[in-house]
């Protein structure tokens, strides 16, 4: 499913036009793309959790040339499916 599925998907699920759930959309996903970057976690009951993991610098080996070099800290985000979800997928 792709951003315009699921507009579609929402559109027909509430009732509204697919510009009202453009802009639902939207506006969920700025919500969630604020928090995270605070370093929040988003949980939504039922269906995951958006959580920001933190990777600590430290000294990596290059492939090709075998030599050693450091890496700087970064952090990613991880979606962490609930129980339910499980479930349901399984």
């Amino acid at each position: 499913m792709n951003k315009a599925n699921l507009i579609g998907s929402i559109a027909v699920g509430s009732g509204v036009t697919q510009e009202v759930a453009a802009k639902m959309l939207a506006s969920f996903e700025d919500a969630v793309t604020k928090a995270i970057i605070n370093g929040e976690r988003v949980s939504l009951r039922n269906f995951g959790t958006f959580v920001v993991r933190e990777h600590c610098a430290r000294r990596r080996r290059h492939p090709a040339t075998g030599e050693l070099m450091d890496s700087k800290a970064f952090c990613t985000v991880r979606f962490v499916p609930s129980a339910e979800l499980m479930f349901r997928l399984n």
